[in-house]
């Protein structure tokens, strides 16, 4: 498979998982612990560490694609001239490592924190600065 060809297959796994990241946070936060249409809020809770962590996995792997193997991603971080897509990268991080800090305690004892709100937030933000990613690439 080409480069071309691995690129597109990840770009479109991408965007679906986008939207099933999008679509359990909303659900997350909108639920604030109560169940939904017979799922328990746990469950919901996996469902949405499962698709996070394999839309972490595609991502890292999109980049990989354009920057290679990851020793050199800081320096190409360093020399990105896009602000929006350092923004997208730095949101990505922090909202990864929180996710992976929060999802720790939950799993141990079924407990929320103040960090997972945190963590729901930046997601947010990272979610919009991912939604932006493609469109600027799309346009004119």
């Amino acid at each position: 498979m080409t480069k071309r060809e691995k690129s597109k297959r990840l770009k479109i796994i991408l965007v679906v998982l986008t939207i099933l990241t999008t679509i359990s946070s909303i659900q997350l936060e909108i639920l604030h612990g109560e169940p939904f249409m017979g799922i328990s809020f746990k469950a919901l809770v996996w469902i949405h560490i499962v698709v996070s962590s394999l839309f972490i996995v595609v991502a890292s792997n999109h980049i990989a694609i354009y920057w290679g193997d990851i020793k050199g991603w800081i320096t190409r971080f360093n020399k990105l001239k896009k602000r929006h897509t350092k923004w997208l990268i730095s949101f990505f991080l922090v909202t990864g490592l929180t996710g992976i800090i929060v999802a720790l305690p939950f799993i141990i004892g079924d407990n929320h924190s103040t960090l997972g709100g945190i963590h729901g937030k930046l997601g947010f933000a990272a979610l919009i600065f991912t939604f932006l990613h493609p469109m600027k690439r799309f346009r004119g």
